[in-house]
């Protein structure tokens, strides 16, 4: 098994407080995806999602939340939490239309 996701997600970790930190966790959600772990890809994702909403950047945000969204409906284990990842990008929207609004 290639430890390459795993070592990404971790220098991801220690770039946590920079801006670097998205860039790093969507290299291991490439790693994850490229070896067909899926649960570890939409961690990275969702990572990813909560660093943009902070940076606002809440476009990125909406549509990595309704990607993970519309993956986890098609797992009967994670179609659960679907409901919370679009909850989110709802929020996600909202701030974009206050800002819009300014």
């Amino acid at each position: 098994m290639d430890n390459s996701g795993k070592e990404a997600e971790a220098i991801a970790l220690l770039a946590e407080m920079e801006r670097k930190a998205i860039v790093h966790y969507e290299q291991s959600t490439d790693y994850y995806k490229g070896e067909e772990s899926n649960s570890s890809a939409s961690k990275g994702l969702l990572k990813v999602a909560g660093y943009a909403a902070q940076l606002e950047q809440y476009q990125k945000a909406v549509d990595i939340h309704e990607q993970v969204g519309t993956n986890a409906m098609d797992s009967p284990l994670r179609k659960y939490s679907a409901k919370d990842y679009f909850f989110k990008a709802a929020l996600c929207h909202f701030c974009i239309d206050m800002l819009n609004a300014k």
